[in-house]
């Protein structure tokens, strides 16, 4: 019965867990591209260079860059072909102000609670057989990034894109990642069903076993 009521709570959180990110893909996926100085107040999605005000180190390589996403990854779990495959186990990002500049102009990131969603730049440095670690950086590199965050209006009259307490969306991707998540949705939600349809027969079959057995 405790085996029934846990698997019961698992596909609901499986499916409201999936909901939820499919409704914040959808939501970035629908606002518009703004042209820096066209920008009103509220959430906005930019595209362009990455332009410094400081750098921090990288934790691995000790590199200058604007932001970073450091993560560790064992491999101790076996995949369907019986090997074994990378699984995060620790993930830490941080990031510093930056600017942002298209061809219209350049407005200033407030850094603070930014997601790193980028997989460019990247390091890695292996600790053991089970065990590496890897560092993804944030530079100006005159690659395009994208960004959505909210525009707001300083005390000085000037805007600047931050986190807000109200849309809690502050994010930057690099082209690939974004035509990943962002873009090729139908076919992302397709691998998705498909995966929490199997799962979901594992877990009734295994309902059936444990019955079967009781």
């Amino acid at each position: 019965m405790l085996e029934t009521v846990f698997i019961v709570a698992l596909i609901g959180l499986i499916f409201f867990l999936g909901g939820k990110q499919k409704k914040k893909n959808q939501k970035i996926r629908t606002i518009n591209f703004s042209s820096i100085n066209n920008l009103t107040s509220g959430l906005i999605k930019v595209k362009g260079r990455l332009r410094v005000i400081e750098t921090i180190k990288s934790p691995i390589f000790n590199q200058d860059c604007i932001g970073y996403t450091h993560s560790k990854f064992s491999r101790n779990i076996f995949n369907s072909s019986g090997r074994r495959k990378w699984i995060k186990s620790y993930s830490f990002s941080d990031c510093v102000n930056f600017y942002i500049e298209d061809a219209s102009g350049k407005i200033k990131i407030k850094a603070k609670g930014i997601s790193i969603e980028v997989n460019t730049n990247k390091s890695e440095k292996k600790l053991s057989k089970k065990e590496l670690e890897e560092e993804k950086l944030l530079i100006a590199d005159n690659k395009e990034y994208i960004l959505v965050g909210t525009a707001t209006i300083t005390k000085k009259g000037t805007i600047e894109i931050k986190k807000s307490k109200l849309d809690k969306e502050l994010l930057i991707m690099d082209d690939t990642l974004y035509n990943l998540l962002y873009q090729d949705v139908p076919s992302i939600n397709k691998k998705v069903i498909s995966f929490v349809i199997i799962l979901i027969g594992i877990l009734i079959s295994f309902i059936i076993y444990k019955s079967l057995l009781g």
